[in-house]
Protein backbone atom coordinates (compact mmCIF):
# COMPACT_ATOMS: atom_id res chain seq x y z
CA UNK A 1 0.00 0.00 0.00
CA UNK A 2 1.27 3.21 -0.78
CA UNK A 3 0.59 6.60 0.80
CA UNK A 4 0.38 9.79 -0.91
CA UNK A 5 -0.28 13.08 0.38
CA UNK A 6 -3.56 14.70 -0.22
CA UNK A 7 -2.11 18.03 -1.05
CA UNK A 8 1.65 17.40 -2.13
CA UNK A 9 4.03 19.86 -1.06
CA UNK A 10 1.47 21.60 1.32
CA UNK A 11 2.19 21.75 4.90
CA UNK A 12 -0.53 23.38 7.13
CA UNK A 13 0.99 25.54 9.83
CA UNK A 14 -0.72 27.63 12.95
CA UNK A 15 1.05 31.15 13.62
CA UNK A 16 0.91 33.89 14.91
CA UNK A 17 0.70 37.00 12.33
CA UNK A 18 4.43 38.00 13.02
CA UNK A 19 6.11 34.92 12.85
CA UNK A 20 4.73 34.19 9.17
CA UNK A 21 7.71 35.50 7.34
CA UNK A 22 10.30 33.86 9.29
CA UNK A 23 8.61 30.44 8.20
CA UNK A 24 10.14 31.67 4.66
CA UNK A 25 13.83 30.92 5.94
CA UNK A 26 13.29 27.58 6.66
CA UNK A 27 15.17 25.07 4.86
CA UNK A 28 12.85 23.90 1.48
CA UNK A 29 10.24 26.42 1.82
CA UNK A 30 9.44 28.05 -0.81
CA UNK A 31 6.38 30.80 -0.40
CA UNK A 32 2.93 31.19 1.82
CA UNK A 33 -0.08 30.06 -0.31
CA UNK A 34 -2.07 33.33 -1.00
CA UNK A 35 -1.67 37.03 -2.24
CA UNK A 36 1.22 38.77 -2.46
CA UNK A 37 -0.04 40.75 0.38
CA UNK A 38 -0.75 38.14 2.92
CA UNK A 39 -0.56 34.45 3.37
CA UNK A 40 -4.43 32.43 2.70
CA UNK A 41 -6.22 31.69 6.33
CA UNK A 42 -7.25 28.03 6.39
CA UNK A 43 -10.47 28.07 8.67
CA UNK A 44 -11.12 25.08 11.50
CA UNK A 45 -14.20 24.21 9.23
CA UNK A 46 -12.16 23.66 7.07
CA UNK A 47 -9.18 21.77 8.67
CA UNK A 48 -11.90 20.02 10.33
CA UNK A 49 -13.44 19.04 6.92
CA UNK A 50 -10.17 17.69 5.36
CA UNK A 51 -9.38 15.27 8.54
CA UNK A 52 -13.07 13.94 8.40
CA UNK A 53 -12.39 13.66 4.53
CA UNK A 54 -9.10 11.44 5.34
CA UNK A 55 -10.90 9.52 7.91
CA UNK A 56 -13.45 8.04 5.84
CA UNK A 57 -10.60 6.71 3.77
CA UNK A 58 -9.69 6.48 0.07
CA UNK A 59 -9.68 10.57 0.23
CA UNK A 60 -7.26 11.38 -3.10
CA UNK A 61 -6.35 15.10 -4.36
CA UNK A 62 -8.82 16.64 -7.30
CA UNK A 63 -8.10 19.58 -9.28
CA UNK A 64 -10.03 22.53 -8.74
CA UNK A 65 -12.08 24.44 -11.82
CA UNK A 66 -12.90 27.95 -11.94
CA UNK A 67 -15.22 28.79 -15.18
CA UNK A 68 -13.55 30.48 -17.53
CA UNK A 69 -10.62 27.61 -17.26
CA UNK A 70 -9.00 25.63 -20.40
CA UNK A 71 -10.10 22.17 -19.67
CA UNK A 72 -9.67 18.57 -21.82
CA UNK A 73 -12.46 15.83 -22.04
CA UNK A 74 -10.44 13.03 -20.76
CA UNK A 75 -13.50 10.06 -21.10
CA UNK A 76 -16.48 9.58 -23.24
CA UNK A 77 -17.19 10.64 -26.78
CA UNK A 78 -15.36 13.92 -27.21
CA UNK A 79 -12.17 12.73 -25.16
CA UNK A 80 -9.37 14.79 -26.09
CA UNK A 81 -11.29 17.34 -27.33
CA UNK A 82 -10.57 21.24 -24.80
CA UNK A 83 -13.11 23.56 -24.69
CA UNK A 84 -13.42 26.02 -21.89
CA UNK A 85 -15.82 25.71 -18.41
CA UNK A 86 -18.67 27.64 -18.90
CA UNK A 87 -20.22 26.46 -15.57
CA UNK A 88 -19.89 23.93 -13.19
CA UNK A 89 -21.18 22.08 -10.22
CA UNK A 90 -24.36 20.71 -10.76
CA UNK A 91 -24.73 21.50 -14.38
CA UNK A 92 -21.33 21.56 -15.77
CA UNK A 93 -20.76 22.72 -19.41
CA UNK A 94 -17.72 23.36 -21.45
CA UNK A 95 -17.73 25.29 -24.46
CA UNK A 96 -15.82 23.72 -27.40
CA UNK A 97 -14.68 26.09 -30.82
CA UNK A 98 -14.65 25.04 -34.12
CA UNK A 99 -11.76 27.85 -35.11
CA UNK A 100 -12.30 26.94 -38.68
CA UNK A 101 -15.92 28.20 -39.18
CA UNK A 102 -15.38 30.83 -36.45
CA UNK A 103 -18.02 28.93 -34.01
CA UNK A 104 -18.33 27.53 -30.71
CA UNK A 105 -21.04 24.73 -28.94
CA UNK A 106 -21.57 23.77 -25.88
CA UNK A 107 -22.27 20.76 -23.95
CA UNK A 108 -22.90 19.23 -20.59
CA UNK A 109 -20.27 17.38 -19.31
CA UNK A 110 -19.60 15.72 -16.21
CA UNK A 111 -17.38 17.29 -13.83
CA UNK A 112 -14.83 13.88 -13.68
CA UNK A 113 -14.56 13.75 -17.24
CA UNK A 114 -12.27 16.81 -17.27
CA UNK A 115 -9.04 17.56 -16.49
CA UNK A 116 -7.33 21.15 -15.97
CA UNK A 117 -5.23 22.25 -18.71
CA UNK A 118 -2.13 23.29 -16.93
CA UNK A 119 -1.34 26.85 -18.03
CA UNK A 120 -4.51 28.00 -17.39
CA UNK A 121 -4.14 30.53 -14.61
CA UNK A 122 -7.20 30.15 -12.45
CA UNK A 123 -10.09 32.82 -11.81
CA UNK A 124 -11.31 33.63 -8.21
CA UNK A 125 -14.42 31.53 -8.77
CA UNK A 126 -13.37 27.94 -8.23
CA UNK A 127 -16.02 25.00 -8.88
CA UNK A 128 -15.15 21.29 -7.74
Amino acid sequence: MLEMPLFPGYVFVHLPFLERNRVLTLPNVVSLVGSKHSPSVVSIEEIDCIRKGISLGNAAPHPTFAVGQRVMIISGVLSGVQGTLLRGQNNTRVVISVDSIGRSFSVDVDISCLKPIESYLPLKRHVG
